[in-house]
């Protein structure tokens, strides 16, 4: 692979980065919303219900930081705590009604900003892309993976194969 190819996937990646850091912090201004409390949301709503452990680990957190946040949840009402039906000592984290009403609004301001994107590539391209996304998005996450466990992880699709290392085994 070429240094050039290296450094256009950074730059690339550097532009997405910012936009959707800006969005995140937009969505704190329209929705009063942390990005991190806006993951635990989009988390929770996909799992229903998660340990403190587990939706740390699913955001990418430390407990402690991710306690902090759900603190504040829990204050504002969107999440609460429930006891463990499996185990009293271990509390869980579910969303509310406002919670879940949360989630859907910013969703759905989410998606509206996709198509918005989505609608200025074209149509003939715009499935490739999401594809791209898609696959990209896989690979980070088995790079994810492998700075954990020491794995190496593939990420194919149907056009290539693609090996992902860890840099830190």
């Amino acid at each position: 692979m070429s240094e050039d190819l290296a450094e256009r996937m950074y730059r690339a990646q550097h532009d997405v980065a910012k936009f959707y850091q800006f969005r995140s912090r937009d969505a704190k201004l329209s929705f009063g919303v942390t990005p991190t409390q806006c993951y635990a949301l989009f988390e929770l709503a996909e799992s229903r219900r998660l340990a403190m452990t587990e939706l740390a680990h699913a955001v990418g957190l430390e407990a402690s930081s991710m306690t902090r946040a759900v603190d504040d949840l829990v204050a504002r009402r969107l999440v609460r705590r429930v006891e463990d039906p499996a185990d009293r000592r271990r509390c869980l984290i579910e969303m509310t009604r406002t919670g879940h009403a949360m989630h859907k609004r910013i969703f759905r301001s989410c998606i509206q900003q996709e198509h918005d994107i989505l609608s200025r590539v074209k149509p003939s391209s715009r499935e490739d892309v999401v594809s791209a996304m898609e696959m990209l998005a896989e690979c980070l996450q088995a790079q994810m993976s492998l700075c954990q466990c020491g794995v190496t992880e593939s990420c194919e699709d149907t056009t290539s194969h693609l090996t992902v290392t860890c840099p830190h085994v």
